[in-house]
């Protein structure tokens, strides 16, 4: 049997590889229901959920039994030191509970003013709104301890299903000796998980042949007695298809674990060079937008011609090179200067040469 306490932030931290049955995780976001699912919006002590729009971002929550699901900050000292749940003091900070209908009053709407978790009820977790069906690795379990058996039902997006069972006194009460009063249940795994209560019975599972923990619709959680939750962890970008990198001038996105959406990569700066087609001989340089677009000033310059002998370069668009062009042949009549009795010709290979052969005979004199 797998003591699965041990691996808890290993998981959660996003650890690549499978671990003693664990499924593999590439990246994992907790919701520890100190904000709503935005990661942003913070939650109070006493906070009426059983109605938008608390949720909705990545899931939504909902419940039955008592009032409904509410948030219960379990800090000790704190705002419920003295209050009728002792055993829910287990120092995580806020976690969700099913609010007991003997503790209705809500002298601030959308509050109650004790919050008190009922015995016997449910919590359903809906990722249909979620960008894409993220993966399940693991929610923390208050205070299973005295009431009963604790069922969660993860459903995979075809519909299939991993039963998970908790036995009574699993957590154990915070208080009593060795008990911590909550602990980590993998929902990546079908394997027997051990008690964080020492000497308590370990949880079972019943997992559907080609049931898919990193795609899931719901996590429902049945509570046969009291209790709570907190640290819901999920692998949101499981599913997501963002858009790849373009190289060299479009960064492309990436999905960000923390929301399940698309994040824009920074594209390629406007000095760098590109290539938009088959010829080498035009530049182009990246925008800073993601386009390879032209650059005539940054074009192949070539050796011009001089007339009338040397006939100069000609970019070859398959190489970027500046290859040389044939020189006028050496029969090419040329002018060096600026006498004209003198005569030049071109060498066949650029250059202006005399050619005393042919300068200019003029007649001689007559004595």
């Amino acid at each position: 049997m797998v003591d699965f306490r041990k691996l808890r932030k290993l998981v959660v931290l996003g650890a690549c590889g499978v671990a003693f049955g664990v499924a593999q995780v590439h990246a994992a976001v907790t919701f520890d229901f100190s904000t709503e699912d935005d990661l942003v919006t913070p939650l109070a002590d006493g906070q009426d959920l059983s109605s938008p729009p608390e949720f909705g971002t990545i899931f939504t929550i909902s419940g039955t039994g008592g009032l409904g699901p509410a948030i219960f900050d379990s800090t000790d000292p704190g705002p419920n030191t003295g209050g009728p749940d002792a055993d829910l003091l287990v120092n995580t900070g806020n976690i969700v509970i099913i609010q007991a209908t003997a503790s209705p009053t809500q002298t601030v709407p959308g509050f109650f003013d004790v919050p008190n978790d009922q015995v016997g009820g449910s919590i359903l977790f809906d990722f249909s709104v979620a960008p894409a069906a993220p993966g399940a690795v693991s929610i923390d379990l208050v205070d299973v301890n005295g009431g009963g058996m604790m069922t969660i039902t993860v459903t995979d997006t075809g519909g299939l299903q991993r039963v998970i069972s908790v036995p009574d006194e699993w957590t154990g009460q915070i208080g009593t000796p060795g008990a911590p009063g909550f602990g980590t249940l993998f929902l990546n795994s079908g394997l027997p998980q051990a008690a964080p209560n020492p000497g308590s019975p370990s949880t079972s599972a019943v997992t559907d042949p080609g049931f898919n923990v990193n795609s899931i619709s719901s996590i429902l959680i049945v509570m046969a007695g009291s209790g709570g939750l907190d640290n819901l962890v999920l692998s949101l970008c499981e599913n997501v298809i963002c858009q790849a990198t373009n190289p060299p001038c479009e960064g492309g996105e990436v999905c960000n674990e923390n929301t399940g959406l698309c994040d824009a990569l920074p594209d390629a700066p406007s000095t760098t060079d590109c290539e938009d087609g088959a010829d080498l001989c035009t530049a182009e340089r990246c925008d800073g937008f993601g386009a390879c677009l032209a650059s005539p000033g940054d074009d192949v310059t070539c050796a011009a011609a001089v007339p009338p002998c040397e006939s100069g370069e000609l970019c070859n668009p398959a190489t970027g090179n500046c290859d040389a062009l044939p020189d006028a042949p050496s029969t090419t009549d040329c002018e060096d200067g600026a006498d004209l009795c003198t005569a030049e010709r071109c060498d066949g290979f650029g250059a202006c040469l005399a050619s005393p052969g042919d300068d200019v005979t003029c007649a001689a004199a007559v004595p």
